[in-house]
C-alpha cells in the first residue's frame, strides 16, 4: 500500500526527539590537597569536577582533558562525553601532558602553617612531604605530639619512656632511659656507691622540679 508524503510528514512530526544527555557538571569544586603559588590557566581545570587536572585523561572523540575521577564515573554510568556529547567514548591517561604541564605547577608545602617555607613543583610534592621536617609527628612511647624536627631532636632523647638497650645486657633486654643511664637499677650491674648516688640525685632532682612547677 502506498504512503502519501503528507502521512510521512505527520509521522515524523509525531515522533519524539532523540534523547540527549546534558554534559556532566559539578558546580562546586572539591578542596585541593595542595596550595598553588599562582592561579593556573583555566585550561588546566577539569570541566566536570572543576579540579586541577592532576591525573589528566584525554577523550578519544574530541580530544578534551577531564580528570581521572570524572572519567571513571562517566564511563561507569555509561554516559556520553561531557564535552561533545558523543557516545560511546573512551579516555586515555595523558602522561605527557601531566609530566610537562601539570607537574610543573608551583605549590607550597601542606605544612606551611607549621613553619615549612618550601615551594616547588607539584611533581616534587610527594617526595618533599615524606621528608618535610614540619610534618606531624607523635612519640611512640608517650602522648607527646609535635613536628618531626622537634620530636626527633628535642623530645625523643628526653622522653622517660624511650627504650634503650640495657648496657649490661641483662635478661630484661630493654630498660627505660633512666634505668639505662643509671646502671644501678639493673640486676646485672655491678654494685657500687657511685651508681646509687647518681640514682638518688636524679630522683631528688625530678621531685624538686615537680614541686617547682606546681608552685
Amino acid at each position: 500500500m502506498a504512503t502519501s508524503n503528507s502521512d510521512c510528514s505527520n509521522s515524523v512530526r509525531n515522533q519524539e526527539p532523540a534523547a540527549t544527555h546534558p554534559p556532566e557538571q559539578i558546580t562546586q569544586p572539591a578542596e585541593p590537597d595542595y596550595d598553588l603559588v599562582e592561579q593556573p590557566d583555566k585550561d588546566l581545570y577539569c570541566p566536570v569536577t572543576l579540579d586541577i587536572l592532576v591525573e589528566p585523561h584525554q577523550t578519544d572523540c574530541c580530544g578534551q582533558h577531564i580528570s581521572e575521577k570524572a572519567a571513571q564515573r562517566i564511563i561507569r554510568d555509561d554516559k556520553p562525553c561531557p564535552m561533545c556529547n558523543n557516545a560511546p567514548f573512551k579516555t586515555l591517561k595523558d602522561k605527557f601532558f601531566k609530566r610537562n604541564t601539570i607537574n610543573k605547577l608551583n605549590v607550597r608545602c601542606p605544612h606551611k602553617k607549621s613553619g615549612c617555607e618550601w615551594t616547588g613543583e607539584l611533581g616534587d610534592l610527594n617526595y618533599h612531604t615524606t621528608s618535610c621536617p614540619k610534618h606531624p609527628w607523635k612519640c611512640q612511647y608517650c602522648d607527646f605530639e609535635s613536628t618531626h624536627d622537634i620530636g626527633t631532636n628535642d623530645h625523643t632523647p628526653c622522653c622517660d619512656n624511650y627504650s634503650l638497650p640495657c648496657p649490661n645486657q641483662c635478661e630484661i633486654g630493654r630498660l627505660p632511659s633512666l634505668a639505662a643511664k643509671l646502671v644501678a637499677t639493673c640486676w646485672s650491674a655491678p654494685y657500687n656507691l657511685w651508681s646509687v648516688s647518681l640514682l638518688v640525685m636524679d630522683v631528688t632532682r625530678r621531685f624538686l622540679e615537680e614541686i617547682w612547677w606546681v608552685t
